[in-house]
């Protein structure tokens, strides 16, 4: 049985799910997710057709399609001063061979969260790391 990181990234009006790892123990999955490992993720990156994981000790994974969940932000969703929550996005089909068609996919994305999901897909509670 093992524990997967799991790590959400903003790009504009998208938010990218990545899922990734094989890990013995939730606590690790998690280490690794919230980047407190030499190992742990560091950024995700779009170049050349390729959307990869760079960790803090400089090795990369390169993802596919069936490692990554896309949600884009509601047209309803959007208005001023009202902060955003999971309901406001919706899961839309764009697979990585379709990143170089949308511009807020390939400028950079910011991290907004770490997880962990369980050998069953679920996800487990995680305690916040707080530096």
């Amino acid at each position: 049985m093992h524990f997967k990181a799991l790590t959400t990234w903003q790009a504009e009006d998208y938010d990218i799910t990545v899922v990734h790892g094989a890990f013995a123990t939730s606590e690790e999955a998690a280490s690794i997710a919230a980047g407190r490992t030499p190992a742990g993720v560091r950024t995700l990156r779009y170049a050349d057709g390729e959307l990869y994981l760079l960790f803090n000790d400089g090795q990369r994974l390169t993802l596919k399609d069936a490692d990554i969940e896309v949600r884009k932000l509601k047209p309803v969703a959007i208005s001023p001063g009202r902060p955003w929550t999971n309901d406001d996005f919706e899961l839309v089909p764009v697979r990585i061979g379709d990143f170089a068609g949308i511009p807020e996919l390939t400028r950079g994305f910011g991290s907004q969260g770490y997880g962990v999901r369980d050998p069953h897909g679920q996800v487990v509670p995680t305690l916040a790391f707080i530096d």
